[in-house]
């Protein structure tokens, strides 16, 4: 009896736990692009930006978040992150884009951007690419990048599948 209890109790808190972990993961990156318009302008890429991150002990580990301005036709600049693309590696996005590309960027801006972030440089974390595209002498090339579907999409799949993995490792 004892080792049933010990089951579910394991069960049940690894359960709110991962539970726990992705509504504060949705409500942190996801909700504050749900509901938010998706603006285009024509853009120029000002500068790229390779910033190092912290180190992590794994394999598949990209030491860098891969950032791109772009300058807007009111002479604004503003950053955005360059992620990951079905098909395709951060750095290979990354490694298409040139400074003085010109191009049609679509992009999911929070609304309180300015209140919850600060600081300038880090602003770019509240902002998303939808696409970029740009002319190339051999035509049109369309970068297509994040939407909050997909990322709720991603999130769900990854919950379910932990989920499903805990309960299989107890109940069995």
């Amino acid at each position: 009896m004892s080792e049933n209890v010990y089951e579910i109790t394991v069960l049940i808190g690894g359960s709110i736990l991962i539970v726990g972990y992705f509504v504060f993961r949705v409500k942190k990156y996801i909700v504050p692009f749900i509901n938010r318009p998706e603006q285009q302008e024509q853009v120029i890429v000002f500068e790229k930006i390779k910033r190092p991150r912290p180190p992590r002990d794994t394999d598949d580990y990209d030491p860098y978040d891969y950032l791109v301005a772009f300058q807007f036709s009111d002479g604004a600049v503003k950053e955005f992150q360059i992620e990951h693309t079905k098909g395709h590696m951060k750095s290979d996005v990354y490694n298409l884009i040139h400074k003085g590309d010109q191009g049609l960027l679509i992009y999911i801006e929070r609304k309180d951007i300015e209140e919850k972030i600060e600081n300038e440089i880090m602003r770019w974390r509240g902002r998303r690419i939808v696409s970029f595209e740009k002319e190339t002498p051999c035509g049109k090339i369309k970068f297509k990048s994040w939407t909050v579907k997909t990322g709720l999409i991603m999130v769900i799949g990854l919950a379910v599948l932990i989920l499903s993995v805990l309960f299989s490792v107890v109940l069995n």
